[in-house]
């Protein structure tokens, strides 16, 4: 019986782990803890700071690692949720998702005729189950040159960077 409850801490304990797999550029403490859809949506209910993500974007890529710093930083944890599937969908959940983001006055540029699908990476702070704070991709200019895009300036990074303090303040 020890040897089940041993396990079972285990599991629960892997299972809290921040999550670093997806994203090449993380160092040091990692904030960033991975949920499926079903906590993701629990947490909309409450208070969090969410990010939904894509490991395949390079926005992505460029953006998480800042992200992170700043919630290091702040010593506050960051909930992960890896969007690619749930972007993909046409669920009930996701349409929910884009409609509550879209009523933000936060994102008044986030337009329904616009964007039917969410853009990656989404930076919500969600307190009391309103999002009160958002921020979708990295900075405006930031665009795909010939096919290919380019690292942040670091003017750029410190305009991300200043993005992503303002949820932790």
């Amino acid at each position: 019986m020890k040897l089940v409850g041993l396990v079972l801490s285990v599991l629960m304990l892997v299972a809290c782990q921040p999550n670093n797999d997806d994203y090449d550029g993380l160092t040091g403490q990692v904030m960033l803890y991975q949920v499926d859809e079903e906590e993701l949506l629990n947490l909309l209910l409450g208070d969090a700071i969410i990010v939904i993500a894509n490991p395949n974007s390079e926005w992505s890529q460029l953006a998480i690692p800042l992200l992170n710093r700043v919630a290091a930083g702040a010593n506050q944890r960051v909930e992960y949720f890896n969007g690619v599937s749930f972007r993909e969908g046409d669920s009930a959940s996701v349409q929910a998702l884009i409609r509550q983001i879209q009523a933000t006055s936060f994102l008044a540029n986030y337009d329904a005729r616009l964007y039917d699908e969410l853009y990656m990476p989404i930076v919500l702070q969600v307190t009391q189950g309103q999002i009160t704070l958002a921020h979708v991709g990295t900075v405006p200019g930031h665009r795909m040159v010939d096919g290919v895009i380019p690292p942040l300036t670091s003017e750029q990074e410190a305009t991300l960077l200043s993005y992503y303090q303002s949820f932790f303040e």
